[in-house]
């Protein structure tokens, strides 16, 4: 779950993580450093590994108003 806070705001995410390795990880790890450049540090780290999740279910739940929203996707 993403969000909450003062907002009541959230999404759940629940999907399929794969590590990612060789092009497809250089392709991702490039816009992943352009949207966080401050994890460039951490790329030739031993320990470090990427991954990818490929969505299987989302919901988005916005509980702040009178009326409740709640939009529920399954693919």
């Amino acid at each position: 779950m993403i969000g909450w806070d003062e907002d009541y705001v959230t999404v759940q995410y629940e999907g399929v993580a794969t590590e990612i390795f060789g092009s497809e990880m250089e392709r991702h790890v490039s816009l992943y450093h352009t949207k966080v450049p401050g994890a460039v540090v951490y790329k030739g780290h031993p320990d470090q590994a990427y991954f990818k999740v490929t969505p299987t279910w989302i919901r988005y739940s916005d509980l702040s108003g009178k009326e409740e929203k709640i939009f529920e996707f399954t693919f």
